[in-house]
Formats: structure tokens, C-alpha cells, sequence
């Protein structure tokens, strides 16, 4: 590892009790910026780790976008 972090670092990322609050914060995402003219594709994340609520924020925006996620 190159950064030193303990193998369970990404814990909430894939702790299915943490869906709801990362669906909503993609939902907040796409709810302020969907109109905006100079939106490309949606970012889940910069180095976010886990992947189980990861791509519960993937499904939601591809079920409310077209745009690249």
C-alpha cells in the first residue's frame, strides 16, 4: 500500500448501512447541477475506495441521466 492505511480503511464505502447516505449525496449532486450548461459527466468520487455504495450512487444517476458517470 502506498499510502500506509489499515486494510479496512474503505469500511463504509462498502457497509451496506451507509447506502442511503451516499445515494443521497449523489442525489443532492445531480438535484443542484442537472441544468448547468458546462456538466460533462458525474464524478462518484475522488479515491473513494469501496465499491458497494459506490455503485449504488452509479445506478441512481444512470437511471436519471444520460450523461457519462
Amino acid at each position: 500500500m502506498s499510502h500506509r492505511l489499515p486494510p479496512d480503511y474503505n469500511r463504509i464505502s462498502n457497509d451496506p448501512a451507509w447506502a442511503r447516505h451516499y445515494v443521497d449525496r449523489a442525489r443532492r449532486l445531480y438535484q443542484r447541477d442537472k441544468t448547468h450548461v458546462s456538466v460533462i459527466l458525474w464524478s462518484l468520487g475522488n479515491e473513494a475506495g469501496g465499491i458497494y455504495n459506490t455503485d449504488r450512487m452509479y445506478d441512481y444517476l444512470k437511471k436519471h441521466t444520460n450523461l457519462p458517470v
